[in-house]
């Protein structure tokens, strides 16, 4: 029995294992539309969309598109909402996706409420990360922004830095796939045939969920996080071709009259040579030195040379249920604290650069295009009977049967509780049970090594997961699902140890992190997170000022960050401390 045949056993098995680890909850009750004519309809949508993570998703999904379109039904169109005129400069067969054709529908759909669902993670994640000071691992962005900046400009690139931060420390970087010319000019058709190419095999949902992806999907989630704190991002590229797509390079902020560069290829900002602060776009078009400053010892140039910066085009990340007229009209009702950004207006940012960046073109990017072909293309293919194509093995070949909904499992259930920023059990009110946090949750999804392991030899437990052996099962197929099993458990204990370094770092308690994320370390390289790990316990030592160690750390060859490792290390100072915070100009 293969892969693929033995994982749904293990499904089936995974609750009976966990008893004790979630409670079974149902969902809302179908009869509350019933009570309609007492309640506001979209008070009522709210809360279904607060419950998506809580609840049955298929039966919270009918219920908030049955009270969002009784909400928007009567309402007249909105008058600031115009069809952005970029969508006419989309290739054809983007164009041509049924959702393109819908954006001034005041009508909602079942996928429109996948788009709400994530932007609350999105806002939940800022909304954290803003709030979070006194760390050390984030005190030095302080010192890397210019004095010229007023107040509210400081603050906000200051938390733009933070967003940033957090996306490259739990955004774990994989390679991008043929970036090359060719495959950019015919990227969508690659897409619709399901092929796997940069940027589109994720939506930024799953990226965050799962933790990984390449330097377009770190830089969807960045700016993304950015725009829910009402930040103007740009994801800038360059034109290397006369009617050929722009590659993309890196993500913009923008402030006023500037824009502020981060490179989520390197993991690092694009920094001024003397200062040692963050640097704008045009400081990069006057001073040629910092783009050469940008590549490590026996490494490759820079991706980017000084003769292409004319040449840039600022790509919006817009999918077509972002620019379309309900996200508007439904952000305009959400405030307080059930304020989340929905809906984008591409045509003002392009003006705002043509007028003060010299930034002549903008266009809608592709990828959030793109992933809708893809989705479509495996679908279809799956439909048919037909394999899907696919990239060489990875680490994450089990994320998906980890990361089921319908299983409820610690695992999913822990990341979700992280996502907005419940890191410890608490009560909602006086008299009910506590509802478990994330790292409580990670803790109980680790299985021991006496458990895994007893799971080929103890009847017992076979018989609680149900795998033991069927009449007339052969042998061989059983103890092939067994195997599947262990390495099952085994993977959800990799996730739930590296992920419980990332809280405990979040949370600047460095030496307990270090801890764990050396566990992973020790798993060796068929642990998912070898990478990440590296990179998370560098952070760890240089907070604490152990620059020997965290360089050591950086060092760590086999990573597709290992460029922006070896100039972060660069930046680090020469002799080592083991004072709590490093003295001198801090890494990046």
């Amino acid at each position: 029995m293969g892969y693929h045949q033995a994982i749904p056993w293990i499904l089936a098995a995974i609750i009976s294992f966990q008893v004790g680890c979630q409670q079974q909850v149902e969902g809302p009750d179908p009869q509350s539309i019933k009570k309609q004519s007492t309640r506001d309809d979209l008070n009522e949508a709210l809360q279904y969309i607060d419950a998506l993570d809580d609840f049955d998703q298929e039966q919270v999904i009918d219920l908030t598109v049955y009270y969002l379109n009784r909400w928007i039904a009567p309402r007249s169109s909105d008058d600031q909402w115009n069809r952005s005129p970029l969508i006419d400069s989309l290739p054809r067969r983007l164009k041509d996706i049924r959702f393109v054709s819908s954006v001034n529908d005041q009508k909602f759909s079942y996928i429109d409420v996948d788009h709400i669902h994530q932007c609350r993670w999105l806002r939940g994640i800022s909304n954290w990360v803003s709030r979070t000071d006194g760390v050390s691992h984030l005190e030095h962005w302080n010192q890397l922004i210019p004095s010229s900046l007023d107040a509210q400009q400081r603050e906000k690139l200051v938390l733009a830095a933070k967003l940033f931060d957090w996306t490259i420390r739990n955004i774990q970087l994989d390679p991008l796939l043929d970036p090359s010319q060719d495959n950019l000019d015919r990227s969508w058709n690659l897409a619709y045939e399901a092929t796997p190419g940069p940027g589109y095999t994720m939506t930024p949902q799953e990226t965050i969920l799962y933790g990984h992806g390449d330097a377009w999907q770190r830089a969807r989630i960045f700016m993304l996080l950015a725009r829910q704190q009402r930040i103007d991002t740009v994801m800038l590229s360059i034109q290397r071709t006369p009617d050929g797509q722009p590659t993309p390079w890196l993500p913009a902020v923008i402030l006023n009259d500037e824009a502020y560069l981060f490179d989520t290829q390197l993991g690092l900002p694009i920094m001024t040579i003397e200062t040692r602060q963050l640097a704008s776009l045009k400081q990069l078009r006057e001073n040629p030195a910092i783009l050469a400053s940008l590549s490590a010892e026996n490494q490759p140039a820079y991706r980017v040379r000084q003769e292409e910066l004319p040449q840039l085009t600022a790509l919006v990340d817009a999918s077509p249920f972002a620019i379309s007229q309900r996200m508007l009209m439904l952000q305009k009702q959400l405030t307080g604290d059930k304020r989340i950004i929905l809906a984008v207006l591409p045509d003002r940012l392009g003006k705002q650069l043509r007028d003060k960046h010299a930034i002549n073109t903008t266009k809608l990017w592709n990828i959030p295009f793109e992933i809708l072909l893809f989705a479509e293309g495996r679908e279809r293919l799956n439909q048919a009977g037909t394999a899907t194509p696919q990239t060489d093995e990875t680490l994450y070949r089990m994320e998906n049967e980890l990361f089921r909904p319908e299983l409820r499992s610690p695992l999913l259930t822990a990341r979700q509780r992280y996502i907005h920023g419940r890191f410890e059990n608490r009560t909602e009110e006086k008299g009910q049970s506590e509802i478990p946090g994330a790292k409580p949750l990670l803790m109980t999804a680790r299985k021991s090594e006496k458990e895994i392991d007893g799971i080929k030899e103890i009847p017992q437990l076979q018989e609680a997961l149900q795998l033991q052996q069927k009449p007339g099962e052969p042998t061989q197929a059983w103890q092939e699902r067994i195997i599947q099993a262990q390495l099952y458990y085994r993977a959800i204990k990799q996730y739930a140890t590296y992920w419980l370094g990332i809280i405990q770092l979040e949370e600047g308690n460095y030496q307990t992190a270090m801890t764990w994320l050396q566990h992973a370390i020790d798993d060796g390289a068929g642990n998912p997170f070898f990478q990440g790990a590296h990179y998370n316990l560098g952070r760890c030592h240089e907070a604490l000022g152990q620059v020997a160690e965290a360089r050591k750390m950086y060092a760590f060859a086999d990573s597709a960050q290992h460029v922006g490792n070896q100039l972060r290390s660069r930046f680090l100072d020469q002799p080592d401390t083991e004072t709590p915070k490093a003295k001198g100009n801090p890494a990046p």
